[in-house]
């Protein structure tokens, strides 16, 4: 918004709104503040927006909601000291984009809000009387003032010369200003309608994100299956030659590095085989190497192709989930596709990392998917460990620790109590044995129950829990299920 069109917003909204009471604050999303009044028998929204390219102030009818919406500790801060309070008036800082908003408070306490709607420093602060900024929406240094929580407010230097020359307004504006008749209610309408397309496009990009992510790792996958399947013939020539050594165990000893022997397999008669041997190694041992390649080969391969269905049947399901987000016209059908593909969103808790790009906030588990697809959480440390049992994990769910040991809490996401496969249990177990102290082991015992067994009483240190009863899985650990674990994260961390 330039200045005329704040002048415009400001004289027509400031007039309803004055002597009215706050009711609630609301947060609906980064950049967005939303103050509920009630004035001349109905609710008003007084709305600020700070974001880039919604840079706006207008009194809105209703509320804006937003999935996965969370006040901020600005938001909870203005609800300490302005609900209840009286707005005593609104008026433009002289000819530049500032808006303070005059409230009594309880016990007479004067506040002052000041808005500063321009450029990308755009920024609310919550003042006491005396001048002391009381909270800030945006922490970030605004033009090289200190504008922090505590110290006194410094306004920006004043415009330089008259302010400029009232613009076009965008067509759908004036549209729905002679449509309204409320220059208010067209910019609402308006900066409502770019904030919902803003959003929507935001949420579509980060699950796009996370879903061609996906897809890209199992594209991989099956290419590395692919490899495996395409090296499967070499199985045979491995046992052909274990076959040929044993049969000549008398003509080989210790030191050869190449046994040339008769090739019983060959289609000329009296060909021979070139043979390469470990000369370290004695005669049975150098047969047994070929023996067991032949072995790991065979098994590799009958994995690759067993899995690969599984994987063409994940990139099938993914390829329609991509669709269904390309195509979605609300945020709440993308959101349903992520919750649908287990990925987690958490809308209005970013934060920022030294003034970069927003990133989310931490979780206290790393995330897997058994092969059934079932959703494993894995505890980071021994208070993430108290997090996920005690305030992420359901009581149905399934909990897993490894018995003897040092370790992660596990749980295995079940819709009703009991409702988890044995492929899934088998997972969640080798998981548990693999985030423990016996991660190395080749077998481990992980004792298992359902969530609600679980309790933790006052004293006990961080992950450290009491468990009422129990079952005990004699698990011998199977590296090709951990490698397939393992391969749905490669980012992470032990």
């Amino acid at each position: 918004m330039n200045f005329q069109q704040l002048k415009r917003v400001v004289d027509e909204a400031s007039g309803p709104v004055a002597g009215s009471r706050v009711q609630k604050i609301h947060h609906p999303e980064e950049g967005c503040l939303q103050i509920g009044v009630y004035a001349g028998g109905a609710r008003k929204f007084i709305t600020l927006r700070t974001a880039p390219g919604l840079i706006s102030f207008y009194l809105a009818e209703s509320r804006t909601v937003r999935p996965g919406e969370a006040a901020s500790g600005f938001c909870m801060k203005l609800r300490a000291h302005l609900e209840g309070a009286l707005l005593d008036r609104i008026e433009l800082a002289g000819d530049d984009r500032i808006i303070n908003f005059f409230f009594v408070g309880r016990d007479s306490e004067k506040l002052r809000l000041v808005a500063e709607l321009f450029g990308v420093r755009a920024n609310c602060y919550l003042l006491a009387d005396d001048g002391r900024i009381l909270a800030v929406m945006n922490s970030r240094p605004a033009g090289g003032r200190q504008n922090r929580e505590g110290a006194q407010y410094t306004p920006p230097p004043p415009p330089k010369g008259p302010p400029p020359a009232q613009g076009d307004d965008p067509l759908e504006i004036i549209r729905r200003e002679r449509e309204l008749g409320s220059y208010n209610q067209a910019a609402e309408a308006y900066y409502e309608a770019l904030a919902e397309k803003g959003g929507i496009e935001s949420l579509r990009s980060r699950v796009l994100r996370e879903l061609t992510g996906e897809k890209k790792r199992l594209e991989k996958l099956a290419d590395q299956h692919d490899e495996t399947l395409a090296g499967e013939p070499q199985a045979r020539w491995f046992s052909e030659c274990g076959e040929i050594l044993s049969a000549n165990f008398h003509n080989i000893r210790k030191g050869l590095s190449v046994a040339r022997l008769p090739d019983f397999y060959a289609e000329s008669p009296g060909a021979l085989r070139e043979i390469p041997l470990e000369e370290s190694l004695p005669p049975q041992t150098n047969i047994e190497r070929y023996f067991k390649k032949a072995r790991k080969i065979k098994s590799g391969a009958r994995y690759a192709r067993a899995h690969l269905v599984e994987v063409r049947r994940q990139l099938a399901e993914l390829d329609s989930l991509i669709e269904r987000v390309a195509a979605a016209a609300s945020p709440e059908q993308v959101l349903e596709v992520a919750d649908e593909a287990g990925i987690e969103l958490h809308p209005g808790e970013k934060k920022k990392k030294g003034g970069g790009k927003a990133v989310e906030p931490r979780l206290p588990y790393r995330r897997f998917r058994a092969r059934d697809g079932s959703l494993i959480l894995v505890g980071r440390g021994p208070s993430e460990n108290d997090e996920l049992t005690f305030h992420v994990a359901n009581g149905r769910d399934l909990w897993l620790h490894v018995a003897g040991a040092t370790g992660s809490h596990v749980v295995l996401s079940c819709q009703h109590e009991g409702g988890y496969s044995e492929e899934a249990l088998l997972d969640a177990a080798h998981l548990a044995a693999f985030f423990s102290g016996l991660r190395s082991e080749p077998a481990a015992d992980v004792d298992y129950t359902l969530r609600k067994n679980v309790s933790k009483p006052p004293g006990l240190p961080p992950g450290r829990a009491v468990i009422a009863s129990r079952r005990t899985l004699h698990l011998r650990i199977d590296r090709e299920r951990l490698d397939r674990l393992l391969g749905r994260r490669p980012d992470f961390q032990t």
